[in-house]
């Protein structure tokens, strides 16, 4: 894996940082979730995990394997839709997701 800018400056964040950007034409709602597990993880382990939750909230949660704009999620009824590009596994315990959202 490639080293982003703030490990290559910073070498103390080695371990353990991540760093997201985000670019668009519009202000685009997200919650990004971050958590520690007590064991390690992969990302298509979080990911399989989020369209098990999805399933069992239909109109709730949706997920995504495509990356999303704005306008991909304007007007659907979701509470909040998980865009798995972003989906993050630092270090095989820390997890980020982020739960994009449409602002009426």
């Amino acid at each position: 894996m490639e080293r982003s800018f703030s490990t290559r400056s910073l070498p103390c964040l080695s371990r353990g940082a991540s760093n997201v950007a985000s670019k668009g034409e519009a202000w685009l709602p997200a919650a990004q979730i971050t958590f520690l597990l007590s064991k390690k993880t992969t990302v298509d382990e979080v990911n399989a995990a989020l369209v098990e939750g999805a399933k069992s909230m239909p109109g709730i949660m949706a997920v995504t394997r495509e990356p999303i704009v704005s306008s991909d999620i304007v007007g659907r009824p979701e509470s909040s839709i998980v865009d798995f590009s972003l989906t993050q596994v630092v270090d095989g315990d820390m997890v980020k997701i982020f739960a994009l959202y449409d602002m009426p």
